[in-house]
This record gives C-alpha cells, structure tokens and sequence, in this order.
C-alpha cells in the first residue's frame, strides 16, 4: 500500500510540475497581448484625440463663416456632424482603452494561476515526501482548501471584468419616449454612429406649418389656430410658437442661383411651429399625420 501510495505521489508531482510551465508560458503570452492591447488602444485614443481637435476647429470655423453668412447651413450641419462623430469616437477609444487596462485583472489571474501551479507543485513534492513517510492524507487536504481559495478568488476577477464588459454593450436614449421605428434587430451588427432606433418624445407634439409668403401678413406669435387633423374629429386648437427667420428654400441642400439673371418668381413658404392645445384625444395623435391650419389674427383665417 506504502508503494502504491508513493507511486501515486510521482505522478501527482510529474503532472503539477508540467502544469507550472504551462502557467507560466500562459503569464508571459497573457501579459504580452495585454500590454500590446494597451499600447493600441492608447495609440486609438491619440488618434481620435487628433481628429477631434481637427474636427472641432472646423466645427469653429463653420460656425463663424456660418453666422457671418458665408457658407450654406450644410456645411456646418457637415461640420456639426463630424465634430459630434469624432467627439463618440474618442469616448468609444477610450472606453477600449479603459477595457484594455481593466484586462490587467487576466494578468493577476495568471499570477495567480502560477500560484497556484507552483503551490501545486511544492504541494505533489511535499506529497511525495509525505508518502514516504506515511503523512499524505492531512497536508493534501490543507493544501487543497488554499487551492480552491485561489480558484474562487481567481472567479471574482473574472466576473468583475464580464461585468465591466457588460456595462459596456448598454446604449441609453438621451430622454423617455416612444420608438416610432427599429433600424436594427437583436443579434445585428451595428458600427458606431449608425442609427439603431427612432424615437420620439410623446409630451412634445406640434405642428409645422410652410405657409406661403402672401399669407404671412397678420400672423404672429400666439396667434390662435384651428388644427384640422384628418385622423381626429372635432378640430384640434393651437397656437403659434415660432415663425421661421427664412424660408425653407433659402437653406436648402442647393439653393437656387439667381446670379445669371435668370429668374422665375416662384412663390416661397415660411416654416411655423404651432403647439397644440391637449386634450384627452393627445396620446392617440402620432408623427406625421396630415393638418390643415387656419390662423386666426385681425384679418381674419
């Protein structure tokens, strides 16, 4: 029994000495690709930096030729855009960067399995030598519970990290509303800056109205309006919030070109916003449905 006892001890060290060198080659490759992880990660967040830098100089830039008159708004929406783009960029850099640091938890976890692997080894030889001298059983089962202590410690980590990675994978709307439409669907593939979901805030209804230019005399703000609505019956009410500062041609994507002498008067529309009265018809009123307006001022609709 005392031969297969020590027989049984060899082995048990032939093994934990080969895990050990496993450990270890599994800290040194861990450590590597970790620590080349951060390095692009930093670089990832050197680069968006730069574009952001750029981008908001030229999102300044538009914004002072815009207000001066010199460039179309499509330009500086363009601008805005890029400006807005290069802003999630670098906060999607340096979320990885953040995740790539927060992966130095696997470098501890494989110091720790090293750990262990080494205590695993000094465990088989004490074994061994316990054997053979009849005390096996009791230092085996001391050095087991430090074993399964590591484990679970070794566990935490790595739970702390998914979770950290799980934090990750959440997008939040800007305010509480209603999805009007799904771009995507679970399990889609989706890159930064395109669409996921639109919504629409159901507390913030109103109507906008292209009034043509021969109609604008006598309209002004809180002006009462009558709101025929096709999907709804009665009227709704409403007034006037806002009338534009330009009309709608004015800052469209080409706007027309008149310096060749060429022109043919074509009559223009000013946006208004108009706010709708509530009633209990509200929460059935959606985006998009068809009104037709009649303002109310000195003149008459």
């Amino acid at each position: 029994e005392l031969d297969v006892k020590i027989a049984i001890a060899e082995r048990d060290l032939a093994i934990a000495e080969d895990g050990y060198k496993k450990a270890q080659n599994a800290l040194e490759l861990t450590a590597r690709n970790i620590e080349e992880g951060i390095r692009a990660a930093t670089d990832g967040v050197r680069s968006a930096q730069a574009t952001l830098d750029k981008a908001k100089q030229d999102y300044e830039r538009f914004t002072k030729l815009f207000e001066e008159e010199s460039v179309p708004k499509s330009k500086l929406d363009a601008a805005t855009m890029a400006y807005k783009t290069a802003q999630a960029n670098l906060e999607i850099a340096r979320a990885k960067l953040a995740q790539a640091e927060a992966a130095r938890n696997k470098v501890e976890i494989a110091k720790h399995d090293l750990q262990s692997a080494e205590h695993g080894v000094a465990r088989a030889g004490k074994a061994l030598e316990l054997a053979r001298l009849g005390y096996l059983e009791a230092e085996e089962e001391e050095k087991n519970a430090e074993f399964l202590a590591a484990q679970v410690e070794a566990a935490r980590k790595v739970l702390d990290v998914a979770e950290t990675n799980l934090d990750h994978t959440r997008i939040l709307a800007p305010f509480d509303g209603v999805v009007a439409k799904k771009f995507l669907n679970a399990g889609d593939f989706v890159s930064p800056g395109y669409p996921v979901v639109s919504i629409y805030d159901p507390d913030n209804l109103y109507v906008t109205a292209n009034l043509e230019e021969t109609r604008l005399e006598g309209v002004a703000i809180d002006n009462s309006v009558d709101l025929d609505v096709d999907a709804f019956n009665p009227r709704f009410r409403g007034k006037v919030i806002k009338i534009g500062k330009a009309t709608g041609a004015k800052f469209a994507l080409i706007p027309r070109d008149n310096s060749a002498g060429e022109f043919t008067k074509v009559v223009q529309r000013v946006p208004i916003k108009i706010a709708i009265e509530r009633d209990d018809r509200w929460s059935k009123l959606r985006p998009g449905l068809s009104v037709t307006i009649g303002i109310e001022h000195s003149e008459g609709k």
